[in-house]
């Protein structure tokens, strides 16, 4: 093969993969291979298998405290994923265990960025179902306390993963008045765990909200419109706030949370904007209007673009958004 162009590699310490990056960090002593595969004008090809004996190495881990309500919890505990020993999580931040194939959110996420970036990964378990933006911003919130606390027994935190305000308007109690008022909520909440963990401008990933599907709903549909507007305004700003990804994927049928398989899309997602932001990278965002173009008086073609391709779903007799 000529003018071939490499299209990955992976590292594996004593036969698993640890790495797909362009360096590795083993965990613990053991033989180390390295390979690259290429495509060209010949088609496709691997280079010869490089063998050497390491002993461990020492890296810092990259630890995410996760906070909110559903999203976050049940990405531990609903469905399965691929085994990964370099993932940890902890729900004190003192005592962190390997999570096996638990939760495919978790599960999926964690292994993504381990293997990107051949660091170990220290997930802080600090989502609680069924609680509101308001009670995360409230003066006493235990749990709130118990993340920060968790946090600071870490050590601090690389990036906080956040997704909480949807119970905002789906419980009866919602309490969503405005985009600004709840903007606003979700910024008091950031600025609650950067000042309570004393990491002032540790980065926030904003995991969007849900549209609920449900057959009922408790609140008009305004509340949803606005606490999602809420979320990307605030992952628009300057704060070193940044957007996770949408929420748009298939769910249960309660309408609320999220079916098996949209857990791995989920984590990719979120996997993807992690792993650009550490290289510095602008995160990617989901579909938005590229172009528009007047035909007639009763006919306007919009164009469509997203940051990963072009695999819209449905491609044609697409009538709303």
């Amino acid at each position: 093969m000529s003018n071939g162009t490499i299209t990955s590699r992976a590292w594996a310490l004593n036969g698993s993969v640890i790495s797909t990056g362009l360096t590795a960090a083993p965990a613990s002593a053991g033989t180390l291979t390295y390979q690259e595969f290429a495509t060209g004008s010949g088609g496709s090809a691997s280079s010869s298998i490089l063998t050497r004996t390491v002993s461990a190495a020492q890296i810092a881990p990259l630890t995410v405290l996760f906070i909110g309500s559903s999203t976050p919890a049940r990405y531990f505990t609903d469905n399965t994923g691929p085994a990964n020993s370099q993932v940890t999580a902890s729900s004190d931040g003192t005592t962190f265990s390997p999570i096996g194939t638990t939760g495919a959110g978790a599960t999926n996420l964690g292994d993504q960025l381990q293997k990107a970036t051949g660091r170990p990964i220290r997930f802080i378990k600090g989502g609680l179902g069924g609680t509101q933006a308001a009670e995360w911003d409230a003066t006493n919130f235990a749990q709130r306390t118990a993340a920060i606390n968790a946090a600071i027994a870490a050590g601090g935190v690389d990036l906080i993963i956040c997704a909480v305000g949807f119970n905002d308007a789906y419980q009866a109690d919602g309490v969503v008045t405005s985009q600004a008022s709840h903007q606003a909520t979700l910024a008091s909440i950031y600025n609650r765990m950067r000042t309570g963990i004393g990491q002032p401008n540790v980065p926030i990933f904003i995991m969007g909200s849900q549209k609920y599907t449900g057959s009922a709903t408790n609140k008009p549909n305004d509340m949803y419109t606005w606490i999602r507007t809420a979320e990307i305004a605030l992952a628009d700003a300057p704060d070193n706030y940044w957007y996770a990804h949408s929420y748009d994927l298939a769910q249960l049928s309660d309408g609320i949370h999220q079916a098996a398989a949209s857990y791995i899309t989920h984590a990719s997602r979120g996997a993807s904007n992690i792993l650009r932001f550490l290289a510095g990278q602008s995160v990617e965002r989901g579909p938005r209007i590229s172009g528009v173009t007047a035909v007639y008086t009763t006919k306007t073609d919009v164009r469509l673009a997203h940051s990963t391709g072009s695999d819209f779903t449905p491609v044609s007799a697409v009538t709303g958004f």
